[in-house]
């Protein structure tokens, strides 16, 4: 599973149809007992909730592209950051009422299954030498580009 194994996978944003596709990607990723099962079947069951809820909540509240022919009316700086906060809000209100099933769920995991959960990634250290070495770079970094620091900003 992408996203932090499992962080990601209720974006409440995406909608009820994204939280349907990620249920049923989790349960073909790991085999899953009966008490599982009914426990994702909560967690399913709050994520939609609470996707309706952040919906309803934030509804009008992002800026809508006009239509054809008229030109966008933006809304003023203080009234964008109002709007930023009651997303936040509501997007903060929607992981809490998730929370208490996700965390059973997850918690109810063996690590055999956790360990499904959570991609396989190359070791990205020597990955990043090998094409520093190829590319002809003294410094081993892509282009020759040094890294951050507070020197290098």
């Amino acid at each position: 599973m992408r996203h932090g194994g499992g962080m990601g996978l209720f974006n409440i944003e995406r909608g009820a149809e994204a939280i349907e596709i990620a249920i049923v990607r989790l349960s073909h990723a790991i085999e899953m007992t009966d008490e599982q099962t009914v426990l994702l079947e909560a967690l399913k069951t709050d994520a939609l909730a609470a996707a309706a809820a952040f919906e309803a909540a934030t509804d009008g509240l992002r800026p809508t592209p006009p239509a054809e022919g008229e030109s966008a009316e933006r809304p003023d700086i203080s009234e964008r950051f109002d709007n930023r906060i009651a997303l936040e809000s509501a997007r903060l209100d929607a992981l809490k009422a998730v929370q208490p099933a996700f965390t059973a769920f997850f918690d109810s995991l063996t690590d055999e299954q956790k360990a499904d959960l959570v991609p396989e990634r190359g070791n990205r250290h020597d990955h990043m030498s090998k094409q520093g070495d190829r590319g002809g770079h003294r410094d081993g970094h892509h282009g020759g580009q040094r890294p951050m620091g507070p020197g290098n900003r």
